[in-house]
């Protein structure tokens, strides 16, 4: 009993006090503002495009080095030294600009910072995992602008992290494996 006489005093008093300070009790229709949220895949992920042409498709460049990142110093001809020189996805993009003409493209870097070559020698198991679900979430949200994808990848593991790749990114949109024997700088590449 005391309890409801209680909770009766209470909002007793709350009304009194709204009624003092001249404030109308009855509700009113509040307006919500749409703000607009329009943004794609590229802007929420911060994705950076080179070429000019805003038509062309966008391929997303994941880049996780391989023996292709590696250069080598003693001239084209080498392939058993390389390593000298770490090249970066757009370095490589840039002597190739003829690419450009194509497409639009993308670079997300992938490399591990920690092992030091520009071969994808520090790849583990999470840099694969986070590269794949950033994959996911660019070519299959609903606001994805991306036609598909292109990753680097040394080929001593180019294979499990294509499977991974394919297992997990399952959108529709097509994803390349890319692995050299060589190095860019040689005469073949």
């Amino acid at each position: 009993m005391r309890l409801s006489g209680f909770t009766a005093v209470a909002l007793a008093g709350v009304g009194v006090g709204v009624g003092v300070l001249g404030v109308d009790a009855a509700p009113t229709a509040h307006r919500i503002e749409q703000r607009d949220t329009t943004t794609t895949a590229s802007e929420r992920l911060g994705l950076k495009w080179m070429g000019g042409n805003t038509t062309l498709p966008k391929i997303l460049v994941l880049f996780t080095g391989g023996t292709i990142a590696g250069g080598s110093i003693y001239g084209a001809l080498d392939d058993t030294q390389y390593g000298q020189l770490s090249l970066t996805a757009e370095s490589i993009i840039a002597r190739n600009s003829y690419l450009l003409n194509h497409t639009q493209l993308a670079v997300s870097n992938w490399t591990s910072a920690s092992s030091g070559s520009p071969g994808s020698t520090g790849t583990n198991d999470a840099l694969v995992m986070n590269m794949t679900r950033f994959a996911h979430d660019a070519l299959c949200s609903p606001d994805s602008d991306i036609a598909g994808a292109v990753y680097t990848h040394g080929t001593n593991s180019l294979e499990e992290t294509a499977f991974l790749l394919d297992a997990l990114v399952n959108c529709g949109k097509p994803i390349v494996a890319t692995g050299s024997m060589r190095p860019f700088t040689h005469l073949s590449v």
